[in-house]
């Protein structure tokens, strides 16, 4: 083989394997999920925090390493937000019985999601990523923080996790309006267009 052909498949070789190990991390969040709710069940406060430290660290590493091998894809990109949407969904839903804002943190995440493959399916490749990107991110640092509270210092881990849950509330909420927005907006193109080519070409319509 030529050098040329040898680099290919060399990048081949680990586009593949920068996608595996991508995929791999965002799907490890799916047993740490179950690990979490099996130690809130056992009261393992410890146990929960560090399980929630490693679903952290997957959520940061797994687009890390599908752009670092250059692998990024739509179909990567949806798995990470699926197993997001599920795992916290799960997590949040298995406290509605203990929080208000659980409930409320559920609820925003159905419409958060909804709304974002509703936005997705109506501006296709043009959508662009806003502030329902950082949501699972700011979800997951609030829940890792409430639960080391309720490890190390639960004295304070009513108020700590509080605040940790609105601020996650507030990001579910304005990617929710965001989304609502876009598809507002996306609507109005739609019926403008529309109006221009009847406008132009009357004997079509």
């Amino acid at each position: 083989m030529s050098p040329d052909v040898d680099a290919d498949h060399g990048l081949v070789r680990r586009g593949r394997f920068g996608r595996v190990l991508a995929n791999s991390l965002s799907l490890s969040r799916i047993p740490l999920a179950a690990l979490i709710l099996y130690g809130e069940i056992r009261t393992w406060s410890l146990a929960v925090f560090l399980f929630f430290l490693a679903m952290d660290a997957s959520d940061l590493l797994d687009g890390f390493v599908a752009r670092r091998f250059g692998c990024p894809s739509p179909k990567g990109a949806a798995l990470d937000s699926g197993v997001d949407f599920a795992v916290l969904f799960a997590i949040t839903s298995f406290h509605i019985n203990k929080s208000n804002y659980a409930l409320l943190l559920s609820a925003l995440m159905v419409l958060s999601f909804g709304s974002f493959i509703l936005a997705k399916l109506a501006c296709g490749a043009s959508l662009r990523p806003g502030f329902g990107k950082y949501s699972g991110t700011v979800l997951y640092a609030s829940l890792s923080v409430g639960a080391g509270a309720r490890a190390i210092l639960p004295q304070i881990s009513s108020p700590v996790a509080t605040i940790g849950l609105a601020c996650s509330a507030f990001v579910l909420a304005l990617s929710v309006f965001e989304n609502l927005f876009t598809l507002i907006g996306r609507s109005r193109d739609v019926r403008s267009r529309n109006s221009t080519e009847i406008r132009k070409n009357p004997d079509r319509f």
